[in-house]
Protein backbone atom coordinates (compact mmCIF):
# COMPACT_ATOMS: atom_id res chain seq x y z
CA UNK A 1 0.00 0.00 0.00
CA UNK A 2 2.82 2.14 0.81
CA UNK A 3 3.97 2.35 -2.91
CA UNK A 4 0.06 3.50 -3.84
CA UNK A 5 1.00 6.50 -1.16
CA UNK A 6 3.98 7.30 -2.98
CA UNK A 7 1.91 6.98 -6.61
CA UNK A 8 -0.44 9.44 -5.53
CA UNK A 9 1.96 11.99 -3.84
CA UNK A 10 3.86 11.93 -7.33
CA UNK A 11 0.70 12.58 -9.04
CA UNK A 12 -0.52 15.17 -6.96
CA UNK A 13 3.53 17.07 -6.89
CA UNK A 14 3.12 16.43 -10.57
CA UNK A 15 -0.37 18.43 -10.75
CA UNK A 16 1.04 21.04 -8.84
CA UNK A 17 3.75 21.89 -10.77
CA UNK A 18 2.60 21.74 -13.85
CA UNK A 19 -0.83 23.31 -13.30
CA UNK A 20 -0.34 25.55 -10.21
CA UNK A 21 -2.05 25.12 -6.70
CA UNK A 22 -4.63 27.60 -7.50
CA UNK A 23 -5.82 25.54 -10.25
CA UNK A 24 -5.74 22.13 -8.88
CA UNK A 25 -7.25 23.41 -5.78
CA UNK A 26 -10.53 23.06 -8.17
CA UNK A 27 -10.42 19.76 -8.47
CA UNK A 28 -11.68 17.40 -6.98
CA UNK A 29 -9.88 14.32 -6.81
CA UNK A 30 -11.58 10.31 -6.11
CA UNK A 31 -9.36 8.03 -4.21
CA UNK A 32 -10.34 5.19 -6.05
CA UNK A 33 -12.50 5.19 -9.57
CA UNK A 34 -12.75 2.04 -11.22
CA UNK A 35 -14.11 1.11 -14.61
CA UNK A 36 -16.22 -1.66 -13.26
CA UNK A 37 -17.86 0.34 -10.38
CA UNK A 38 -16.67 -1.37 -7.72
CA UNK A 39 -13.90 -1.88 -5.43
CA UNK A 40 -12.93 -5.88 -5.18
CA UNK A 41 -10.80 -5.65 -2.20
CA UNK A 42 -11.60 -6.32 1.24
CA UNK A 43 -13.05 -3.07 3.35
CA UNK A 44 -9.69 -2.93 5.48
CA UNK A 45 -8.07 -2.75 2.34
CA UNK A 46 -9.82 -0.37 1.04
CA UNK A 47 -9.03 1.39 4.26
CA UNK A 48 -5.48 0.94 4.03
CA UNK A 49 -5.89 2.49 0.05
CA UNK A 50 -7.51 5.30 1.78
CA UNK A 51 -5.12 5.72 4.52
CA UNK A 52 -2.37 6.03 2.36
CA UNK A 53 -3.78 8.61 -0.28
CA UNK A 54 -5.26 10.99 2.67
CA UNK A 55 -1.40 10.89 3.81
CA UNK A 56 0.13 11.33 0.60
CA UNK A 57 -2.33 14.68 0.53
CA UNK A 58 -1.38 16.02 3.59
CA UNK A 59 2.11 15.59 2.77
CA UNK A 60 1.65 17.53 -0.74
CA UNK A 61 -0.43 20.01 0.92
CA UNK A 62 2.54 20.83 3.60
CA UNK A 63 4.99 20.77 1.31
CA UNK A 64 3.35 22.89 -1.56
CA UNK A 65 1.32 25.29 0.62
CA UNK A 66 -1.73 23.80 -1.28
CA UNK A 67 -5.01 22.75 -0.91
CA UNK A 68 -5.89 18.89 -2.56
CA UNK A 69 -10.21 18.30 -2.50
CA UNK A 70 -10.81 14.62 -2.10
CA UNK A 71 -14.22 13.64 -1.97
CA UNK A 72 -16.99 15.21 0.10
CA UNK A 73 -14.53 17.88 1.00
CA UNK A 74 -16.06 19.44 -2.11
CA UNK A 75 -18.92 20.76 0.64
CA UNK A 76 -16.33 22.20 2.58
CA UNK A 77 -14.52 24.13 0.00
Amino acid sequence: MEKWGAFNEAIFAHAIERYGKEEVAKWLWEIWNEASGEFDGTPGQFADLSEQVYLAKERIEKAYGARILMGLEIRRA
